[in-house]
Formats: structure tokens, sequence, C-alpha cells
């Protein structure tokens, strides 16, 4: 059985290398008059997104001095 560090470093590198692969969508949200905020139905559009850039992953994982 892998230490539980090695099992999180390896689902932080396939997150990480989800964010290429899955592209930026989102949603329109209202607000409603009981002050929820609510889907708007069929809003569904690309947006602006960015990968997470791999070298600051990996010196994200490096421990800062101090």
């Amino acid at each position: 059985m892998p230490h539980p560090f090695v099992i999180v470093f390896m689902l932080l590198i396939a997150v990480s290398i989800m964010t290429y692969l899955i592209p930026a969508n989102e949603y329109d949200r209202e607000k409603t008059a009981a002050g929820n905020t609510t889907v708007i139905v069929e809003s569904y559009h690309p947006t602006e997104g960015e990968a997470v850039p791999w070298k600051s992953f990996l010196f994200s994982l490096l421990p800062s001095g101090g």
C-alpha cells in the first residue's frame, strides 16, 4: 500500500493534467427575488481559461523556507 502522501501527490498530478484536457466552460447565473443564485438553462458556453503551468505546480510542492 503506497504512503498517503504518494497518493495525494499522484492525485495532484492527475488533476493538473486534466486542466490541459478539459476546456473551461461555465453557465450564466442570475439572482432570484429570494436572493438565491440560479443557473440559466442552456447558457453553457466556453470561457477563457488557462491550464495549470507545470513549472509553478512543481515549485509549489517544494517547502518554502522561513
